[in-house]
């Protein structure tokens, strides 16, 4: 008797664990739809970029990398240009940058990097020293010094210290714009055109970017 009641009592349990595997198998599914459908219905369809614009944002995807580096890129650029042909917007935009294709624009770091000689030789020429050699470096260096000490400073000291921290948290529009109105040396024009260089690639980027989202219907 005791055999067959345990028998009993087996079977039972068996046929519940039988029906409650197909109801489990059945609930995975049914939630598995359930966050497809989710997210399908969360992820709006890419629109389609109209045909006659197709080759010209290839072209964009292919240049845009280039101008956040430093080296030349005059193949993407030939080649974004080509396929460019017939879009007079993007034809403009692109003949703006033929310089940078060519030259290419300093990093951020490479052009903090090589702030500090321009600030010497732009507080020594202020100060009527030559900008060149070892007397005007100096001269900047014992300026900077007495300025520390609360022995007075010049416009190009101050001007010098403003960029020096704008170019410590990365923001190279700030120390061109300090040290704009001075009476520059050589090496300061050529340090802010380099700047204006980056600036002109980063304004670029910005601008092919908007330009293919627009394409591309991406809110």
């Amino acid at each position: 008797m005791r055999l067959t009641a345990r028998l009993r009592r087996i079977t039972a349990r068996l046929r519940r664990e039988a029906l409650l595997l197909p109801l489990a198998l059945l609930a995975c599914l049914l939630s598995a739809a359930a966050l497809v459908s989710a997210v399908a219905r969360g992820v709006p369809q890419p629109a389609l970029i109209a045909p006659q614009d197709r080759l010209a944002m290839v072209g964009v995807e292919l240049l845009l990398p280039h101008l956040s580096r430093s080296a030349p890129f005059p193949r993407p650029y030939a080649l974004a240009l080509s396929l460019a042909e017939g879009d007079a917007e993007l034809t403009l935009l692109l003949r703006g940058i033929a310089p940078l294709a060519a030259s290419g624009a300093p990093m951020p770091r490479a052009l903090a990097e090589a702030f500090p000689p321009v600030a010497e030789a732009t507080i020594a020429y202020e100060a009527g020293f030559h900008p060149n050699g070892d007397f005007a470096v100096l001269a900047a260096r014992a300026m900077r010094l007495g300025a520390a000490i609360g022995m007075g400073g010049s416009p190009a000291l101050e001007a010098a210290r403003q960029a020096e921290a704008a170019l410590a948290r990365g923001d190279i529009l700030a120390a061109d714009a300090a040290m704009d109105g001075l009476n520059a040396p050589p090496v300061l024009v050529a340090w802010r055109a380099q700047v204006a260089m980056r600036l002109r690639a980063d304004t670029a980027a910005t601008r092919l970017i908007q330009l293919a989202t627009a394409r591309a219907g991406v809110p």
